[in-house]
């Protein structure tokens, strides 16, 4: 009975640490305090971020735009920070029940942004803020806006292209298109993105998002110690990918670290 004890008191703890990390990600208004602040998306701004896909954006998906608030690197700086803190990779981020909440607000990261972040952060997923990519030249490629909330995550590259992603030491291809979405869900039942499609044009039919070798990715599900990515090759198939954190770049660590 004893041992019985220790085993349940150490799973409330895990739990009650796990809770109070989800509760601080925000700040200590929570997440509804976090973007009170943080201002609407205009339709000029939503213009001049998403370009030829606004109206992608309006016609093609669920977002309700007005409910889409702009946060800057001073917004989101200390949410990766305490990410980093938590052991977090972006996967535990970007599937945070606030985001997977359809009547919430959505967050949306413009270039500028993504540049900064990207300056100090590795973030270390599926998706780059700046990728090589595997034209001839292998010119960079740089990710043009991110809007995550809402129950989806979309994020606009400037063409389509094949990139290098390294995941555990090995690169590996994927195909980054002009707009790719995904649907966040966090229940008792699953928790991940799901139903991943992408558009290489603002009005074409939308496409399977294309990872190593070729196949469709269907969702990335989040589990406790590794990620189960869904693809079609051939057949449906399964496999599992390490959680990868997100971590301060070696640069950062540097100046922070100077007098």
């Amino acid at each position: 009975m004893p041992k019985i004890r220790t085993v349940f008191l150490s799973l409330t703890i895990a739990l009650s640490s796990a809770t109070t990390h989800a509760a601080d990600l925000w700040g200590p208004q929570g997440f509804t305090g976090f973007t009170s602040g943080l201002q609407t998306a205009s339709q000029d701004v939503l213009r001049e971020t998403a370009k030829s896909y606004c109206a992608t954006l309006q016609q093609r998906t669920d977002l309700d735009l007005s409910r889409v608030r702009v946060a800057t690197f001073r917004d989101i700086d200390p949410i990766l920070r305490r990410a980093t803190q938590h052991g977090w990779g972006t996967l535990d981020l970007f599937t945070q029940k606030e985001l997977a909440d359809k009547t919430a607000v959505a967050l949306l990261l413009d270039e500028r942004t993504l540049r900064q972040i990207d300056e100090k952060y590795d973030l270390n997923g599926a998706w780059l803020i700046s990728a090589r990519t595997l034209l001839t030249d292998h010119r960079p490629i740089s990710m043009d806006y991110l809007i995550v909330g809402q129950g989806k995550l979309i994020i606009g590259y400037p063409y389509e292209s094949a990139v290098e992603v390294i995941e555990e030491g090995k690169p590996l291809d994927y195909r980054y298109e002009p707009f790719i979405e995904a649907s966040i869900v966090n229940d008792q039942a699953r928790r991940g993105l799901f139903d991943l499609k992408a558009l290489n044009s603002p009005t074409g039919e939308f496409l399977s998002f294309e990872g190593p070798m070729g196949a469709s990715v269907k969702s990335f599900q989040l589990e406790d110690r590794s990620i189960l990515v869904n693809y079609t090759l051939g057949i449906d198939q399964e496999s599992q990918a390490a959680k990868t954190p997100i971590v301060l770049k070696r640069t950062s660590v540097a100046s922070q670290a100077d007098p």
